[in-house]
């Protein structure tokens, strides 16, 4: 029954609303972009975009995406439910489920395309198998991360190590289990290595090694970084969380005690994220999506101790919740009409014949291929007038700057204007043009 009412929770903050927005981030509007490729295309091992192998992520998600991947977010607090009962019992367990789906990183981030719900779930199956000593269960779980976000997805078997050997035990059947994980992720990487060897590279070298010695893409930050995202992120349960820690660094420090048994686990989870991409150079706030249910149920137990912060918990969890729903069906509508990809993509779909020919003329995004259900060339040399002047219907998409610097003087008809701005390329007004006389 609890994990019925987290199930609930979790959906109506997850779910509410989806569909009504326009994808926000451009990794989403890639990702969405390259699942419908696969889709189109009957491609389930080599993903594309823009009919070029696509391979900054691993495969899983775009299986996902096919397959609807939106049920993970709720999946993942379920098992922080699982994870929360094995540590610290069913109503620290329930807590657990209640606070992830509640925090404002998770519930944010987790509406959104990205790699990175799949590979929260799994890891966090790998530490609630991993806290029954079920490890076959526990490193599937591992393999599966690894083949949502690529080597990162290893780490819980990094902790499990670290916390064996903290334990005075040996971990080397860790290392034989680690392998068994690889041998689960090595046969999808192996086909894409020899399918799309640059791209494949790509992914281990640029994607994961290099991004952490260099910042790419402006995404840099200081060394406190991520105590900010987290203090933000963990909204409206980090000052419970700041509670709970306080009160087992006294009670252990009253009686000597080092860190142990299920806290030392979710410590060594949490300060191995933390610690890795604090280093790194580039930084960027869902880095700390894989820390949020370790935290979940450290939040778990303190509130599940005292009737009282249940009360409490129940009044957040509620609050939590009107704002969410207000945020999704008041906020972000106002938001979304000053966003310009979405209206010119399906101006795009709702005017241009199958027969068209269609170009972004210096302007050109994944979300115009996904709303306007088609791709179409990138021009960046010429004039307006050599596209409007073909024979056919003609349909251009471009920037009004561009579209007033280099003026159209041949007929033409201007089908839809969206005055904002993207989720790359910041303020903007996009035109779409039609050779059609006006």
């Amino acid at each position: 029954m609890r994990a019925l009412w987290v199930a609930l929770f979790a959906s109506a903050i997850l779910f509410a609303g989806l569909g009504k927005s326009p994808l926000w981030d451009r990794d989403e509007t890639e990702y969405a972009q390259a699942a419908l490729e696969m889709q189109q295309n009957g491609e389930w091992l080599i993903p594309t975009l823009e009919g070029r192998p696509f391979l900054e992520k691993p495969i899983l998600l775009y299986w996902a995406t096919r397959l609807s991947y939106k049920a993970f977010g709720v999946l993942t607090c379920l098992a922080a439910v699982f994870l929360g009962g094995s540590l610290y019992g069913t109503r620290a367990g329930f807590w657990a489920g209640m606070s992830l789906a509640s925090m404002f990183l998770f519930a944010g981030g987790f509406r959104l395309l990205l790699t990175d719900p799949l590979f929260v779930f799994f890891s966090t199956m790998a530490f609630a198998f991993y806290a029954r000593q079920a490890l076959l269960p526990a490193y599937l779980s591992i393999g599966l991360a690894v083949l949502a976000k690529g080597p990162i997805g290893f780490f819980p078997a990094a902790v499990f190590a670290l916390y064996e050997w903290s334990r005075g035990k040996f971990p080397f059947k860790h290392a034989a289990w680690g392998l068994g994980s690889a041998a689960l992720a090595a046969p999808w990487f192996l086909y894409s290595f020899s399918h799309a060897r640059a791209e494949t590279s790509t992914f281990f070298l640029y994607d994961n090694l290099a991004r952490l010695f260099q910042s790419f893409e402006g995404h840099d930050g200081p060394a406190f970084y991520y105590v900010i995202v987290l203090a933000l992120g963990v909204l409206p349960w980090t000052f419970l969380l700041a509670s709970a820690l306080k009160k087992n660094w006294l009670l252990r420090s009253a009686r000597k005690e080092p860190l142990s048994g299920a806290d030392l686990l979710l410590a060594l989870w949490a300060l191995s994220i933390f610690i890795l991409f604090s280093m790194s150079a580039t930084k960027l706030p869902h880095y700390m999506f894989p820390v949020l249910p370790a935290l979940a149920c450290l939040v778990g137990k303190y509130v599940s101790e005292d009737p009282q912060r249940e009360k409490n918990a129940w009044k957040i969890c509620g609050g939590t919740l009107i704002f969410f729903l207000a945020l999704i069906h008041f906020v972000l509508p106002a938001v979304d009409r000053y966003r310009v990809m979405k209206p010119i993509g399906v101006a795009l779909k709702e005017n241009a014949p199958a027969d068209a020919k269609v170009y972004g003329y210096f302007v050109s995004e994944p979300s115009l291929f996904f709303y306007g259900g088609r791709l179409f060339p990138l021009i960046e040399e010429g004039t307006l007038d050599d596209l409007l002047s073909q024979k056919g219907p003609v349909f251009v998409i471009t920037k009004e700057s561009r579209f007033h610097d280099v003026p159209a003087s041949v007929p033409h008809k201007t089908l839809a204007r969206a005055d904002g701005f993207s989720e790359n390329g910041g303020k903007m007004t996009l035109r779409l043009l039609s050779n059609e006389r006006p």
